[in-house]
């Protein structure tokens, strides 16, 4: 509200800023950060279970193999070469869940997962498989990383 003085007299007069044209605007943003929020956070919080496991390759002139259980070391290659491994998944909760294998750092370039993003029911056992391929023209060195595994619910 404004105060106008006109003569001797003070005069009130409204003061409208196009609150009709902002009010649309205003109600798609709104809606599109509830929209969003509601995704957001529903797969946020249906994940049951996230662990990281260490993957490991050195690729160097001869071979050599790594005996780990609680890690994803695949010894040591030669370039064109390739190595496996296999994890055994146990669903041991009392529904069935949603699998995801993410793989993070220099490693996941050269890995592949035999499947992924996969429902397990309950009791059921999966074996996976992981394979890194290197082709003939990588450079020698270490690559690691983590595979994330991410157990949300079904």
């Amino acid at each position: 509200m404004k105060l106008k003085k006109a003569k001797g007299k003070i005069r009130k007069e409204r003061v409208t800023i196009g609150s009709k044209s902002l009010l649309f605007p205003v109600l798609i943003i709104l809606l599109l950060t509830l929209i969003v929020s509601y995704f957001f956070l529903d797969y946020y919080f249906s994940i049951i279970e996230k662990r990281d496991i260490y993957a490991k390759v050195i690729l160097s002139d001869h071979y050599g193999f790594d005996i780990n259980g609680t890690a994803l070391i695949f010894g040591m290659i030669a370039p064109g070469g390739s190595a496996s491994k296999e994890l055994i998944i146990t669903n041991d909760y009392e529904r069935e869940v949603n699998v995801k294998f993410l793989v993070e750092g220099g490693i996941g370039e050269f890995m592949r997962i035999s499947e992924n993003n996969f429902v397990l029911g309950k009791n059921e056992v999966k074996k996976i498989g992981f394979v890194v391929l290197f082709p003939s023209s990588a450079e020698y060195g270490v690559y690691d990383g983590n595979v994330v595994v991410l157990i949300r619910k079904a």
